[in-house]
């Protein structure tokens, strides 16, 4: 029996991907082409609608190659799922699986397919964090160390997607960076919703990344996404002096206006998000620092959108991913405030912005002209591709193309800046 799936959305969702490989391969599926798959799951994201939008025209795919293969399962999982079920009202779909269960994956598939030899036990497991990933990469690594989120933004399904915050046991999350890194892993990133409110109860975020930066084989650890209310001074201090702790923070904002922020139900302003940036800076100098925005949220006036604007040119970002709002279904904004602002009115400031986010990234990137970085590989094929510790990706023209570089940490002068990439020259050193 062969499988397929398809990941939509962000590392987390990558993530929840790779412990479903090994459930799939446990249960005696081994992956394949989707024309050949006897099980296609798709991995969902719902943080905007157009995310939905694309999975449900990849369920109308499915149509044609039900005809061909009448014994095809269709599972989806993910963000889009708030209920498991055997039996859903798409008729494209045969399951539904909440991603914290889709231990139970197997047991559904045998109810469905009760001839299908498949080696499920008779406990799945409940619990998804006590599926091992099979990584897509050892040297780059995600580990999830926490689900589910409390802060129920006006605009963001996921709380009700995934549920509550549940942290998971830290013994559990170390012991799985310490297989990962004696398996070759180079760098971790730890995920979560909102990861640095992570605590089991005995150890909190920067307790967890202290215990990490143990590991004696690990050279980079990195997070995402932390919340600005969460984001302490022991954070900040620990980030400091951590010998694995990469010197890049990806801190979303969603808008630099009070009031658009008290809509949003993001519970801090926009001055305790400018400081939290400045002791950011004063600890750790050579931070880079990225963020998130969403432009023509409910109500956002000309004067809340130029208060982001301001709060751009302030803090100058390295990167930022921006977001024209659009209404998800079952959230707060969506049943309660009037999606006001004109698509064209969106655009404008969404190029408005973006204009001015090229331009500091190409000026912080120019400032990097003539550094000695260190890089890790990622990619190998014309050229190499790899991130610095302050995630600026760089492309490598000249190298040993015989040689195997993927995954390796190697010494690189900067010599030309790009808006949002550089190219390099290798470092050769005796």
């Amino acid at each position: 029996m062969k499988y397929y799936i398809k990941t939509y959305g962000c590392q987390q969702n990558y993530s929840d991907t790779e412990r479903l490989h090994t459930l799939l391969e446990a249960l005696g599926f081994s992956e394949s082409p989707v024309k050949e798959a006897d099980l296609v799951v798709f991995n969902s994201c719902s943080v905007r609608q157009k995310a939905e939008d694309r999975v449900y025209g990849e369920l109308r795919n499915m149509r044609k190659l039900r005809r061909e293969r009448p014994e095809l399962l269709v599972v989806l999982t993910g963000c889009m799922v708030r209920k498991t079920d055997a039996e859903t009202k798409i008729k494209e779909l045969d399951v539904a699986v909440k991603t914290e269960e889709m231990g139970k994956i197997g047991e559904l598939i045998k109810r469905l397919r009760p001839g299908w030899d498949l080696a499920v036990d008779e406990g799945s497991l409940e619990n998804y964090f006590e599926i091992h990933p099979k990584v897509s990469s050892r040297y780059q690594v995600f580990v999830p160390i926490m689900t589910g989120c409390n802060k129920f933004c006006t605009y963001c399904i996921v709380p009700y997607a995934r549920g509550r915050e549940k942290s998971r046991p830290h013994k559990e999350i170390i012991a799985e960076c310490k297989k990962l890194v004696d398996a070759g892993a180079k760098e971790i990133t730890l995920l979560g919703q909102t990861v640095d409110s992570y605590d089991d109860g005995d150890m909190n975020f920067p307790q967890l990344l202290q215990e990490i930066d143990k590991l004696e084989k690990l050279n980079r650890l990195r997070f995402t996404s932390p919340h600005p209310t969460d984001f302490s001074q022991e954070l900040i201090e620990t980030i400091a002096k951590l010998r694995t702790a990469c010197p890049y923070i990806h801190l979303p904002v969603q808008s630099g206006s009070n009031s658009c922020l008290r809509r949003m139900n993001r519970p801090y302003t926009r001055e305790k998000y400018l400081d939290i940036i400045r002791r950011i800076r004063k600890a750790i100098p050579n931070c880079a620092i990225s963020t998130d925005v969403i432009v023509g949220f409910c109500g956002e006036t000309e004067e809340e959108f130029e208060e982001t604007y301001s709060l751009f040119e302030e803090i100058r970002f390295d990167m930022a991913y921006l977001a024209r709002y659009s209404p998800r279904k079952g959230t707060f904004a969506a049943k309660k405030l009037e999606d006001d602002v004109p698509p064209e009115e969106k655009a404008r400031r969404w190029h408005r912005l973006n204009d001015l986010l090229t331009a500091t990234s190409l000026e912080k990137n120019q400032a990097q002209i003539g550094r000695e970085v260190e890089v890790l590989v990622e990619q190998q094929d014309d050229e190499l591709t790899g991130r610095t510790r302050e995630f600026k990706e760089v492309h490598i023209k000249e190298f040993d193309k015989n040689h195997d570089w993927i995954g390796e940490i190697i010494p690189v002068k900067v010599t030309e800046a790009r808006e949002w990439l550089l190219n390099g020259k290798i470092i050769n050193k005796k």
